[in-house]
């Protein structure tokens, strides 16, 4: 099939992989210039007319799935040769079961990928599609726009589709046959009791498991694992991997999702959500929620110089008298901390009755730079969050016109090859509409992409000048320094004290 054209649209580009139920393709769509996968399925599977029927039911389901974590599905239909197919988007990333091969993660990462997993399954349960065989094998990690680890979710509602007739599916005993990975599966899924949508927030407690600690809650032959499954608890993941210091509270969040009892689980990905969020260490993992805007968007900037116990205030309670020199300008966090500080501490001089005039005039520009930096990055950020929320918008437009054309096609093929003006004008009217949303986006993001180039300009001049205003206040405050050093320690240590007895309480 490589460098075949399928459906008068789809390039065979090479072949990605294959298994019970299928083929699966690197194609590219002719007119939008873009790379899919191409799912064709076994021929087998069109042979009976109730599949046939549910193919189309489910594709159609699962077309509804618009999420940010989630492959989208964009087309179906059925070639020349009988065969069925799917076309969805195509993600180039690193598998989550590659990146194990290497070993566990840290407990803050797997927080970030496993609160994207719950975001992806409350979609989808929303939509009443349920994956049925989630695993690291279907979660693949890709950077987005500079951001790392965004997690895509392969083939949710893919297992509802072709079960029961997928051919890699488990067989517990003669007549019993369910689809999924063993070390996965709920109790219930595994007793066959139906079709239960918290059997994936089970799923989703083996995958945190796993990449907590490097390996599934229960191991061994098939059967066996399938008998853990149904009555054995799993050991925590803090005891399975003391070294990496996984908090209890996230140790409580996956021994809850890996609950014998449905009832006694997270409910939904959204109270899953909730629970991730409060585990200490979690930070969001949303583009749009740049990590540079941390510091200098906080108006209280002596709480800022006690939550960053560095640079100048440091040097104050050890006592040393002297300011210490900026980090480098590649440790981002670093370097805003410490500017900070170092206002602090000069706003501090001036309030213990130090009277230098260039001090003054000086930290004057300081606070007006930096908060001119701080509106810089806030509208970075919104640029970053309008370019994603265009994609995002126009891959629901677009994805629901390509089904809707492959719904019409798939009609044409029915009527066997009776003509149709009606519909063949329905089809080249959607064809239309899939160019123009391409070319829109394409303008938005050009415009979106000059503003970022722009700000980003900005933002560079702008942390230059307070680079140079920094390094004539630092010289300040230390000739400042040695007469009002005893004050200032005793303040600082003071806020200090109080930051670390908030930090305490928030934990």
């Amino acid at each position: 099939m490589i460098g075949t054209v399928l459906e008068e649209r789809y390039r065979v580009l090479s072949k990605l992989g294959a298994g019970g139920m299928g083929e699966v393709y690197l194609v590219e769509h002719l007119s939008l210039r873009r790379q899919e996968a191409l799912k064709v399925l076994h021929p087998s599977l069109a042979e009976t007319p109730q599949f046939v029927l549910r193919f189309r039911r489910e594709a159609r389901a699962t077309n509804r799935l618009q999420h940010p974590n989630i492959v989208c599905v964009y087309d179906f239909g059925q070639l020349t040769d009988g065969r069925f197919y799917l076309t969805t988007e195509y993600v180039d990333g690193q598998q989550l079961d590659k990146l194990l091969g290497k070993g566990p993660l840290a407990p803050s990462r797997v927080l970030r990928v496993v609160a994207q997993l719950a975001e992806a399954i409350d979609h989808a349960h929303a939509q009443g599609v349920i994956h049925r065989d989630l695993k690291p094998e279907n979660l693949i990690l890709v950077e987005r726009r500079g951001h790392a680890d965004i997690l895509k979710v392969l083939d949710f509602g893919v297992a509802k589709i072709i079960a029961p007739e997928y051919k890699e599916s488990l067989q517990l005993t003669n007549k019993d046959e369910v689809s999924g990975t063993p070390q996965y599966m709920s109790p219930e899924q595994l007793r066959g009791d139906g079709i239960d949508p918290r059997m994936d927030i089970y799923a989703a407690g083996c995958i945190a498991y796993e990449l907590l600690v490097g390996d599934v809650p229960f191991t061994g032959a098939t059967m066996e694992i399938v008998y853990k499954h149904l009555r054995d608890q799993p050991t925590p993941p803090s005891q399975r991997r003391p070294e990496a210091q996984i908090p209890e509270e996230l140790d409580a969040v996956v021994l809850r999702c890996l609950e014998k009892d449905p009832a006694r689980r997270f409910q939904t990905g959204k109270d899953l959500l909730a629970a991730i969020e409060r585990v200490p260490g979690y930070s969001s993992h949303r583009p749009g929620s740049g990590r540079r805007t941390a510091v200098v968007l906080r108006p209280n900037l002596a709480e800022t110089a006690a939550a960053h116990a560095a640079g100048v205030a440091t040097t104050i309670v050890d006592g040393k008298g002297a300011s210490t020199p900026p980090p480098s300008a590649t440790d981002e966090d670093a370097l805003r901390s410490y500017w900070a500080a170092l206002r602090v501490v000069a706003e501090g001089l001036l309030d213990h009755g130090h009277s230098d005039i260039q001090l003054i005039i000086g930290l004057t520009s300081f606070r007006s730079l930096l908060d001119e930096l701080a509106r810089c990055d806030a509208e970075l950020v919104q640029v970053e969050t309008r370019s994603f929320d265009l994609e995002q918008a126009a891959r629901e437009r677009e994805s629901s016109f390509r089904f809707a054309l492959g719904e019409l096609r798939f009609a044409r093929i029915e009527a066997l090859g009776q003509p149709m003006p009606t519909l063949d004008a329905q089809i080249a009217e959607y064809e239309q509409r899939i160019a123009q949303t391409a070319q829109d986006l394409e303008i938005d993001l050009t415009l979106t992409t000059e503003q970022a180039i722009n700000l980003t300009a900005r933002r560079a001049t702008l942390e230059e000048r307070v680079g140079e205003i920094a390094s004539a206040i630092a010289k300040l405050v230390d000739e400042g320094l040695p007469k009002y050093m005893e004050p200032l320690r005793t303040e600082t240590a003071q806020l200090l004290t109080a930051e670390r007895a908030v930090s305490r309480r928030r934990r």
